[in-house]
C-alpha cells in the first residue's frame, strides 16, 4: 500500500478498510519524531511507528489475527495518537520488558477507563520507537503489576 499523499487519518482509514489483507508487516508512522517530553527522559528522537496488526487490534473488537488481544477502541482514538504522545500524564519504565515504557494518557474511554500506550524503544534497525499497544484499563494497579513498572524517581 502506498500512503505517500494521504493524511494520517486517511492512512488509518485505508489500513482498517484493508484489514483482511494478510500482511502484518505493513506499518504506519504515527510521528516523524519523538515528542520533546519523551526525549527529555532519554527516548531517542526517532520516528514512532505502529504495525498494521496493532492498528487493527487497537481499533476493532475482533479479526483474523489468531490469539491477538482486540481492544475495540475505534479508529477515532487512533487519529489522536500523535497528540496523545505529546503529553502523557505518567511515563513508567517496564522492568519486565527491556527497552519499554508505558504512557498513561489523560484520554478516557466511554466507560471512564484511562487509555494507556506501550512503546518499545529500539525495536528495529530502521525505526527505533514502536508503539506496540494502545488499550484501556479499569484498574491501573493491574497495569503496574503486569508490567512490573518502576515508578520511583531515578
Amino acid at each position: 500500500m502506498k500512503f505517500k499523499n494521504l493524511s494520517f487519518k486517511e492512512q488509518i482509514d485505508r489500513i482498517i478498510e484493508n484489514s483482511q489483507k494478510d500482511n502484518a508487516a505493513d506499518f504506519l508512522i504515527v510521528r516523524k519524531n519523538t515528542p520533546q517530553i519523551l526525549q527529555m527522559i532519554g527516548i531517542p528522537n526517532l520516528p514512532i511507528f505502529m504495525t498494521r496488526k496493532h492498528i487493527i487490534t487497537t481499533s476493532q473488537s475482533s479479526g483474523t489475527y489468531a490469539g491477538a488481544n482486540y481492544h475495540n477502541l475505534g479508529k477515532h482514538l487512533l487519529y489522536e495518537l500523535p497528540k496523545l504522545l505529546e503529553s502523557p500524564v505518567l511515563v513508567a519504565e517496564s522492568l519486565s520488558r527491556p527497552n519499554s515504557v508505558i504512557l498513561l494518557t489523560d484520554k478516557i474511554d466511554a466507560e471512564n477507563r484511562p487509555i494507556i500506550i506501550a512503546l518499545h524503544i529500539g525495536k528495529t534497525a530502521q525505526f527505533n520507537n514502536q508503539m506496540i499497544a494502545v488499550w484501556r484499563r479499569k484498574h491501573l494497579t493491574n497495569v503496574f503489576i503486569k508490567f512490573n513498572l518502576n515508578l520511583s524517581p531515578t
